[in-house]
């Protein structure tokens, strides 16, 4: 309406001057005001698990995380308060059937006798269109509802706060003039660049894992930087250079990307 935007629900009619879609990945704001969104679906499956005293103590201080296995995606495995928290994800069309590839993750690791206290699974929007503007007059996406999800991980927390932060300082400045457009911008250049740089780094990584693993056995300091993009000290940006760098410092490396990269461009051509 003229000023406000009225939802109406089975508990009460609310009012507002924004409505902003924070109602996860099957979002009924997405669907209602952006029906042409484009995402990228993940899946995954997690859970946490009984262990025994000696196993929790071998895995003290451990993560392991599994590249390979999964279909554009991975697997992971560490200690939580007394728990195993065990998962794998991937992108939706690429695991076909994602309870075959979790129970074979277990088996594979030894993990297949143990006990969950809690199993299940998620559908994880990853970002997708770096054209697409999260704004429409009145109305904002954020988080899983915009598609704002870490590419490359599957991430989605951190950046839905962090999404929540710029939206809501965004609205905040235009408090009296609906300027969608710029609270779009916001959103898009806080946290676009970003994404697409992720993106680049899942391209590498789930494309060519064994590149990815002579890598890391090459220069293991690259798992080290990769921690402070994790801890937030850096970003995507500045770890995509870092591995350009180092693969760079390679010619044995390059060449062999290089024509991995010739040999999947080569099959995808013959298939279609």
């Amino acid at each position: 309406e003229d000023g406000y935007v009225e939802v109406v629900t089975h508990r009460g009619v609310y009012r507002g001057r924004y409505l902003i879609g924070a109602d996860g990945p099957f979002s009924v704001v997405a669907r209602t005001f952006f029906p042409h969104m484009r995402r990228s679906l993940g899946i995954a499956i997690e859970g946490e698990a009984k262990a025994s005293p000696g196993m929790l103590e071998r895995m003290e201080g451990l993560v392991w995380i599994d590249f390979g296995y999964v279909p554009y995606g991975y697997g992971w495995v560490f200690p939580k308060e007394g728990l195993l928290s065990i998962g794998i994800g991937g992108i939706q069309r690429k695991v076909e059937d994602v309870r075959s590839y979790f129970y074979g993750f277990l088996k594979g690791k030894g993990l297949d006798s143990l006990e969950f206290v809690r199993l299940q699974g998620w559908i994880i929007p990853a970002f997708t269109c770096s054209s697409f503007v999260p704004a429409r007059g009145r109305v904002v996406l954020i988080g899983d509802a915009g598609g704002m999800v870490d590419p490359f991980l599957g991430e989605g927390i951190y950046y839905a706060i962090r999404s929540a932060g710029i939206a809501g300082r965004a609205i905040l400045r235009m408090w009296d003039s609906i300027r969608p457009e710029e609270v779009g911008r916001a959103l898009q250049e806080g946290l676009y660049k970003e994404f697409e740089a992720a993106s680049r780094v899942g391209a590498l990584v789930y494309g060519h894992p064994d590149l990815w693993y002579t890598l890391l056995e090459k220069d293991p300091s690259l798992m080290e930087d990769y921690y402070m993009v994790l801890r937030g000290e850096r970003d995507y940006q500045w770890f995509l250079e870092d591995m350009r760098e180092k693969v760079k410092g390679s010619f044995a490396l390059w060449l062999r990307m290089a024509f991995s990269l010739l040999v999947r461009k080569a099959k995808r051509i013959l298939r279609g």
